[in-house]
């Protein structure tokens, strides 16, 4: 058997969770053949010219075949073209009928071919459920890609049944949870925070509903001498705008950006994790923030409970109030809350090796 994967998720602007994914992927797929007994022979990432900084070295394990280049105006059309008359290439050499081809993201137009199989990951259903006309063009390429498959991989129960409310599915397919992805390389180090923090990670898009958690901590209050600190993209105007619009304290609110290293400080050092999205299509910081016994306060929507049981404090996101609520108690119950152990042995759950196992699973049944 030889795997490959395609470079559609390298041309995205922000794509950090769904190349985690596959990077974790990638990397234990030969262990996984090895310890079933399945004949692996080469797994090669075919990311081709790609926007994405780390790439590189998140696949250092594995065959990665890409040139990051600068990014203008249509510059991924060019890439775009390239990459897939490239892995077109690849793929009509390849001899005999043990291949697959795993398409990282949606829309690729590389034609079906008898000898290869192809696999597709479903990563959420959030531009159907919160945006559905602005994400049209998404939709409709995760529509072609669903339709070119032999197989589908879905990365939670609840986006397998959301998935079923739009689409059809008479494919082989299964439900393949993620894990932790932190890749820690020395022990904790202090925050250079001067107050305690309440921790943001990650983006701060329309569905991760980050402006109303900061009107909620705004119009009621953060727990006494309390500061909000953020991670993932750079404070754009718009961010700005929104902690101004709300008065919330700009001396109170840290933007801090690093490695796996440093977001793992934060984690330690937190007194409270919020994770406030109106949808998602599995959650890996809960499992980050699990691990390193930060308390959580989240979503109470039904992945979340999926991935994290009733180890968090769960709140109604389109509610001010009740955010803010749940924030205080997370505080006040802090990292002696009979949740932390809880959550802990919840995330030691999920496992990237068992995902792996389970993805060649599916490779295995396709061929």
């Amino acid at each position: 058997m030889r795997v490959l994967f395609d470079s559609t998720v390298f041309l995205q602007p922000h794509a950090g969770g769904i190349v985690r994914y596959f990077a974790e992927i990638s990397r234990r797929l030969p262990a996984a053949a090895q310890r079933l007994g399945i004949p692996l022979t080469q797994v090669d990432v075919h990311a081709g010219w790609h926007h994405l900084a780390n790439a590189a070295r998140l696949f250092e394990e594995t065959r990665f075949h890409g040139t990051r280049m600068p990014r203008w105006r249509g510059s991924w059309r060019l890439a775009r073209a390239w990459n897939e008359w490239r892995l077109a290439h690849v793929l009509n050499s390849l001899p005999g009928n043990e291949a697959i081809l795993h398409e990282t993201y949606y829309g690729s137009r590389i034609s079906r071919r008898p000898h290869v199989k192809r696999v597709v990951t479903i990563h959420d259903m959030i531009p159907e459920e919160t945006a559905p006309d602005a994400s049209l063009w998404l939709a409709r390429a995760k529509q072609a890609s669903v339709a070119a498959a032999d197989g589908i991989i879905f990365v939670s129960e609840s986006t397998r049944s959301h998935f079923m409310r739009f689409h059809d599915c008479n494919k082989p397919f299964r439900v393949i949870p993620h894990a932790g992805s932190l890749r820690l390389t020395r022990s904790r180090r202090p925050v250079d925070v001067p107050w305690p923090f309440i921790l943001y990670v990650g983006a701060r898009g329309h569905y991760k509903n980050w402006s109303r958690l900061v009107a909620a901590l705004a119009s009621h209050g953060t727990p006494q001498d309390y500061g909000l600190v953020c991670t993932g993209p750079d404070f754009t105007d718009e961010d700005l705008a929104t902690l101004r619009e709300y008065k919330f304290p700009l001396d109170r609110v840290r933007h801090i950006r690093g490695d796996d290293d440093v977001l793992a400080d934060l984690y330690t050092h937190a007194s409270c994790f919020v994770y406030p999205s109106l949808a998602e299509g599995f959650g890996i910081p809960l499992l980050e923030a699990a691990v390193l016994g930060c308390p959580i306060a989240c979503s109470d929507i039904d992945v979340f409970r999926e991935v994290i049981g009733d180890c968090a404090y769960f709140f109604n996101p389109t509610d001010r109030a009740e955010i803010a609520r749940a924030i205080h108690a997370t505080v006040s119950c802090g990292r002696t809350s009979e949740k932390i152990p809880l959550a802990r042995g919840r995330a030691a759950e999920f496992s990237w090796d068992d995902a792996a196992e389970r993805t060649l699973g599916l490779y295995q049944e396709l061929l």
